[in-house]
């Protein structure tokens, strides 16, 4: 039997906000924990002109912090993260963990943005990505499902 994860876009409409404290990015390696979900945060800093091909001068720091994986366990089991789940997020500057989602915030000003990732005991089942810091402007909306092949 071979599992394997699928991922839809599709687009929807915002859920209500989450209240969090926020962990800044500025190591390496961050691990959140909530109850007895751990997420741990593996990321690099890079110099900008090899995260972003084309750019104006001024236009983003020298060196932006680009996640290189996200580690999740839940009760000490470990749970499959896809990816395309995060392979894409760069200019982090915040996390939070609440209930099985993992928001990261990034960028600045008109680069900014905000990414809930969401996931149960198994696997993850959605990730969401928001224009600016306020999550209510929906831009992106991806279910993960998981399809066995036998």
């Amino acid at each position: 039997m071979v599992r394997l994860f699928l991922s839809l876009a599709l687009a929807s409409t915002c859920i209500g906000g989450l209240a969090q404290s926020k962990v800044k990015l500025d190591a390496d390696d961050v691990s959140l924990q909530d109850g007895r979900t751990v997420v741990e945060l593996v990321s690099r800093l890079l110099p900008s002109e090899d995260v972003y091909a084309q750019k104006s001068p001024g236009q983003f720091p020298l060196r932006v912090r680009v996640l290189t994986n996200v580690k999740v366990s839940m009760n000490g089991t470990p749970v499959f993260v896809p990816r395309s789940a995060y392979a894409d997020l760069a200019w982090v500057q915040h996390a939070t963990l609440h209930h099985g989602i993992l928001m990261v915030q990034g960028g600045d000003a008109s680069e900014s943005y905000n990414v809930r990732i969401r996931f149960n005991s198994k696997r993850v089942m959605e990730r969401r990505v928001f224009a600016g810091s306020s999550g209510s402007n929906l831009l992106e909306m991806t279910n993960y499902r998981e399809v066995i092949v036998e």
